[in-house]
């Protein structure tokens, strides 16, 4: 992301920075609201695929009563690939 810091996470194999240039608007940020979790995968799967990379669910959590999602979280699709 434009204006990011550098971290481990965004350092590619072969020890280059990658830092996706993706408009503002259409960049995650933290705080954001939706009204669907539909509208949360359509918004990171866009930015994903403007930045380069596919994204996929890696879990999800539950309520204690199995009816209300809690969180679910997305990653590259390439997350813990070696």
């Amino acid at each position: 992301m434009s204006g990011g810091s550098e971290s481990d996470d965004s350092v590619t194999a072969n020890g280059r920075v990658y830092i996706p240039e993706v408009r503002n608007e259409e960049t995650p940020a933290v705080g954001m609201k939706f009204n669907s979790l539909d509208l949360v995968y359509n918004f990171y799967n866009r930015y994903a695929f403007l930045a380069g990379f596919g994204i996929r669910l890696h879990s999800s959590f539950w309520g204690k009563n199995k009816k209300e999602i809690l969180r679910k979280e997305f990653v590259c699709c390439k997350q813990g690939a070696y």
